[in-house]
């Protein structure tokens, strides 16, 4: 993920809640971590910022600080786009 691409924050770290649209702002020491600017649901407000943010399915993500900090996965769109240019369909 690059600075500026839309992701789903999950502020629990789980799937369990419904995910927030976030922006990311920068990369956080590693490019496993980002830094976000999370949204209300609605997309009109700004909740919260976020440094040190991890995928959802990263198996090195600590449990505690995954709940305390969230988790991110990319949004269907982008994974759509990914496909189309990696497979040129």
């Amino acid at each position: 993920m690059d600075v500026g691409d839309w992701i789903l924050y999950w502020i629990t770290g789980s799937r369990v809640d419904y995910p927030c649209p976030a922006l990311v702002t920068g990369k956080h020491g590693s490019s496993r971590s980002l830094d976000i600017t999370v949204f209300a649901k609605d997309g009109r407000h700004v909740l919260k910022t976020e440094n040190g943010v991890r995928h959802i399915d990263d198996p090195d993500y600590p449990v505690p600080q995954r709940k305390e900090v969230g988790a991110w996965e990319p949004t269907k769109t982008f994974l759509r786009n990914l496909d189309l240019v990696s497979h040129g369909d």
